[in-house]
């Protein structure tokens, strides 16, 4: 299997179904809103994260996906298509312009 020029990590195993080319990983802190539960009332906690984000490819797909994890345990995971990455960039930035006005 032929590397994309991105591909950092190339994984091969003795299963072809778990054959991967991942990129680099792009650390992003983030500071995110936790739901806190003390006594009575639920409080937002402000707390600062970290989100990796790479691209991956898996041998059996046509296009790589973009994958983006939350370094907290339990913070899942969001793989989305270039074409979904962009249109989420593209709405983020639309977003921040309009909360700025």
């Amino acid at each position: 299997m032929k590397c994309p020029p991105w591909c950092l990590t190339h994984r091969e195993t003795a299963t072809r179904d778990e054959e991967w080319h991942v990129s680099r990983s792009w650390e992003v802190p983030v500071v995110v809103s936790r739901p806190f539960v003390p006594e009575e009332h639920i409080v937002r906690l402000a707390r600062g994260d970290q989100l990796d984000v790479v691209i991956a490819q898996h041998r059996s797909d046509q296009e790589p996906w973009i994958a983006i994890a939350a370094e907290e345990a339990g913070g899942g995971e969001l793989v989305m298509s270039l074409e979904s990455a962009d249109r989420l960039a593209r709405t983020i930035l639309e977003t921040l312009v309009s909360v700025r006005k």
